[in-house]
């Protein structure tokens, strides 16, 4: 059903092979800085309720 498998070579065809990329996790990212955020700023607020 179409794809690269169903592709013929011939003699004289480039076959280009990319460099691998690493994909980067962004929504993972964003959680863990929120979830950071979140930390800090919930303990500051316990620490100013204190005093």
């Amino acid at each position: 059903m179409g794809g690269f498998d169903s592709i013929r070579l011939d003699p004289g065809d480039t076959v280009i092979v990319p460099r691998k990329v690493e994909k980067f996790p962004w929504l993972r990212v964003v959680k863990d800085i929120t979830q950071i955020m979140f930390q800090i700023a919930v303990a500051a607020g316990v620490i100013i309720a204190a005093y």
